[in-house]
């Protein structure tokens, strides 16, 4: 039996479970994940929720992304956290293509970047920035008890921002074939942020959605220029806090 594997996710005390464990696993013990998508790969166990080191972390979401994916393509991570959908893009694309890591935190990025080394992750370029409307410097919030944050004029720590546009006009990284976008809150800013992208190259995206009013204003924008949008999980588009979004019919074809 695996280690931990006695907890289920499905209880309403794994949140809880997974404070207590941070608190008492070395930082420094690695183990391959569990189950799920990234099966296999080396994982710092308590670098995040227990769930990601159990293989049970937006299975659905990660397999549409398994699935879009091809051997070749450019992948952009805006808001990759400590690398869940970084190390499964990087194995997708292969060493033809480039996966684009953006992460402000700089706890976040030194795990990151641990973790693309001992996955041998070496198509991957991790740049330390968030992603919004304008290019310069931002307050972030950075949580004191997990690994979230997002831009706030209240926040506790300074990063560096570029927009969308400005990575491919300014040579940053090529355009993306397809974008994961979990900006906890900011998701219409990074839009706005690259509508030359958007309208230039057509990158299929798969966006996390942190409020009603980044729901209407995410789909009205994406509409606006063209593109088709499905909620990836079984709710209506009206309350779904996730969508893929692309120009092609091909981009909605994957699994549910």
């Amino acid at each position: 039996m695996h280690l931990f594997g006695w907890v289920s996710l499905s209880s309403p005390f794994q949140h809880k479970i997974s404070i207590i464990f941070k608190k008492i696993i070395p930082k420094s013990l690695i183990l391959p994940i569990i189950e799920g998508p990234l099966k296999g790969k080396k994982w710092i166990v308590n670098s995040s929720n227990l769930a990601y080191y159990l293989g049970n972390f937006e299975n659905r979401q990660m397999n549409i992304v398994k699935d879009l994916l091809h051997n070749g393509d450019i992948f952009y991570d805006i808001g990759a956290n400590v690398g869940t959908y970084t190390l499964l893009s990087s194995e997708k694309v292969g060493n033809p293509g480039i996966v684009v890591a953006f992460e402000p935190l700089p706890a976040n990025v030194k795990i990151l970047n641990k973790h693309i080394q001992m996955n041998n992750c070496t198509n991957v370029r991790v740049i330390e920035c968030a992603l919004s409307n304008v290019s310069g410097v931002s307050m972030f919030f950075e949580h004191p008890d997990n690994t979230m944050g997002s831009i706030s004029k209240n926040g506790n720590l300074e990063v560096p921002t570029l927009t969308l546009d400005s990575v491919v006009a300014d040579g940053i990284a090529p355009p993306p074939d397809l974008i994961k976008m979990d900006v906890e809150g900011t998701e219409s800013m990074v839009l706005c942020g690259g509508l030359d992208v958007l309208r230039n190259y057509c990158p299929t995206l798969l966006i996390s959605l942190h409020s009603d009013q980044q729901r209407e204003e995410c789909i009205d924008l994406l509409r606006g220029l063209g593109y088709s949008i499905q909620p990836i999980d079984d709710r209506d588009l009206s309350r779904t806090s996730d969508i893929i979004a692309c120009k092609s019919k091909e981009g909605l074809n994957y699994e549910k």
